[in-house]
Order: C-alpha cells, then structure tokens, then sequence
C-alpha cells in the first residue's frame, strides 16, 4: 500500500499544496481509507460488481431492469431484479474515487442505448450520481454507490461495529487478566458472540432484496438561466419548502425541494424570473416520491402578464421522476410552473394539497456546435 498512496498523494499535491489524506503522517482520513480499499481490492482480484441492466430504447428491449418511461431525452427505469448492495462513500470524497480506479471497481454498471445525441444526468433513488454523454451510456457507465440508501446503512452499521471492537477488545479486554479464568473465559465468549452477532447484521442487510430508480435525463449544455433565481407563488407553503426551485440541488429531500401551501384549490403555479429575456428552447423539471404532484404545465411570458402554454408532462403517482422538456425556440423572460390537477393519494405522508417541485432549470438554445 506504501508506494501507491504516497505516488497518489505525491499527485494530488502537485495540483494542490495543501492537500493531504493522511493529515498526521500516519492515520489515513476517509478518503485515504477509499485509496487503501481500491488498493485491496485490486490485490484480491476482486470481481466487479454486477451489471445493473441494459436496454436499447430504439429496439424496445431491456435486460436487468424494466424501462417504466422514455423517450429520445428521458427514460425511467426500475431494477427488475436484486440491486446488489453498492460500495457506499461519502460524495465529499468523489474527487479521490475519481483519482483511483475505484468507480470502475465497485460501481454498477448501466447500460442505455437509443438516447437523441447530448448530455444526459443520471439520478439514482433520487440522487444525482453523473453526468454523461449518450455515447458513453450506450457504451456502459459505473453508478457509484454515494447515493445508495442501502449502501450507506451497510457502511453506518460496520463503522458501529468497527467501534464496539474497539471498545471491547482494545479497552474491556485490559483489565480481563485479573478476572478468575473461568469467569474471564465467559467473558470472552459473550464478546466474540457479539462481534458475530454484527457480522449476521451486516450480512443480513446486504441480501435485502431492493430495487431501485434510475432517472435519465437530458442535460442541455450552456447556462441554467433559472439558478438562484426569484420566483413567486400564487399558494406559499413553509419556509422549509418555498427555497428549493432553484437552489441547483435535485435532492429529493425536505429544505432542498420546492412544495406550494396546502390550499385547495387548483390550479396553483409559481413564476420564476429569469431577470432577462433569453431565447429558451429547454425546461427540466422533476418531482419526489412524496406528495399528490400529477402533472406540471410550463408556461412562458416575455412581459409577466401575457402567458403561452408550451410544454406538459405527466409524472406517475409516487415516484421519484425528472424530466427535460424540449420546447420550440421561444423568448421569455418569465417561466411558469403550472399544477392543473393532483392525485388522490399522496406518497410518503405528505399533505396532498401541496405540490411539489425538486428543482426547475431553463436553459437556451444549444449552438449546434455544441450538439
């Protein structure tokens, strides 16, 4: 392990001075822990992880996984079989799994051909995961397991574990010597049961059987217009729900996903302004798996007062979903987010008078170049 973490972080500083994973010369920090893994790993021979599925949209067929939703920008897919539980790390340490060959190592393949040429996001369970060309989709591409609930409650529950170790054998076990044999030996026994007892856990939890949502989505090129931008809404909710729209984060999750009050009535909509007139031909809006959102109307205006319907779409009742809608080329200034209907039942507990947003981007005209 010597030589290869000193040539990485030999690397790494080179392009930062400061940088360091190994911050008292000794203990490895998490990201160092992901380089000593890679290293291990590779000396073990271990195999990759299984592919998560495969399917070609232009020939309708699919392997591993159903496609729910597609079309040439977009497709929804669910694992039609066991997601093998991935190798969870933290997203503050992407940058050294990005350095090692890590991703390629432990990340579950997907494969997606019969994308329209251009950048697609690639969300799983709700978390943006990379961003990659259609080519590289329909070549096969690594999920890293940093958004996998599954894979972070394995990692959770062996550091617990790793700490009760500690505990028992580092600290308990010193003073066992001057316990009667017998007595200590009782001792010792209890202590190796629960050390197996964690082992059963940790095995337990990564056969759950868990399928799991990949969103591919269209990702114009160019500037998102709507980034931190205002917005007005003709229903507020709580200050927890009204920062999200375009807070450029699609964590589906409370304080980061936009949510309207609980009125009645509908429609209900949301005015986001842009500050300046752009020529905007690209909408991408997603929703959560919580909540009675059902369909979101995008409508634009160049002056805020005379609105043109241009684009819709209709998300499946309690699912985790994004979409990037293509409009004709238009100038506006002003794009409204439109809930004309809800369903009846709301997912995850939330109230169904509320509509939900997880983030709403506008993009202009990609240059052909760019295409």
């Amino acid at each position: 392990l010597f030589h290869p973490m000193l040539a990485l972080q030999t690397k790494l500083k080179a392009a930062n001075a400061n940088y360091t994973f190994l911050p008292d010369g000794v203990h490895p920090n998490p990201a160092g822990h992901l380089v000593m893994a890679e290293l291990i790993l590779a000396g073990l021979r271990t195999e990759p992880m299984p592919t998560v599925g495969q399917a070609d949209l232009r020939a309708k067929t699919a392997q591993g996984m159903t496609v729910l939703e597609a079309d040439e920008n977009n497709a929804l897919l669910e694992t039609a079989d066991r997601t093998a539980g991935p190798f969870w790390f933290d997203r503050a340490n992407a940058d050294i799994v990005r350095d090692t060959n890590m991703i390629a190592r432990v990340g579950s393949r997907l494969t997606l051909a019969g994308l329209a040429d251009g950048q697609y996001a690639v969300t799983l369970d709700g978390f943006e995961v990379g961003r990659y060309s259609a080519t590289e989709l329909a070549q096969g591409v690594p999920l890293p397991g940093s958004s996998s609930v599954l894979g972070q409650g394995i990692a959770e529950m062996i550091e617990r574990k790793e700490d009760n170790y500690y505990a028992a054998w580092r600290k308990t076990r010193l003073g066992l010597p001057a316990i009667p044999g017998d007595a200590r030996q009782r001792l010792y026994t209890a202590m190796l049961s629960t050390d197996d007892a964690y082992h059963d856990a940790i095995r337990l939890s990564s056969s759950k059987p868990v399928k799991s949502r990949i969103v591919v989505s269209r990702a114009p090129l160019g500037t998102n217009l709507a980034r931190g931008k205002s917005y007005v809404c003709s229903d507020n909710g709580t200050a927890l729900w009204m920062g999200g729209l375009t807070d450029g984060s699609w964590n589906a999750e409370p304080g980061k996903t936009f949510g309207t009050g609980v009125l009645l009535e509908l429609p209900k909509h949301v005015t986001i302004d842009l500050e300046h007139a752009a020529t905007i031909e690209w909408v991408v809006v997603g929703v959560p798996a919580f909540g009675a959102t059902k369909t979101i109307e995008i409508w634009l205006s160049d002056d805020g007062q005379k609105f043109e319907k241009v684009a819709s779409h209709e998300f499946a009742p309690s699912r985790i979903d994004r979409r990037c809608l293509h409009i004709a080329p238009t100038r506006a200034r002003y794009v409204r987010l439109l809930y004309p209907d809800r369903y009846e039942q709301s997912g995850g507990g939330a109230d169904p008078r509320a509509c939900f947003t997880v983030e709403a981007e506008v993009y202009a005209a990609e240059p052909a170049a760019q295409r």
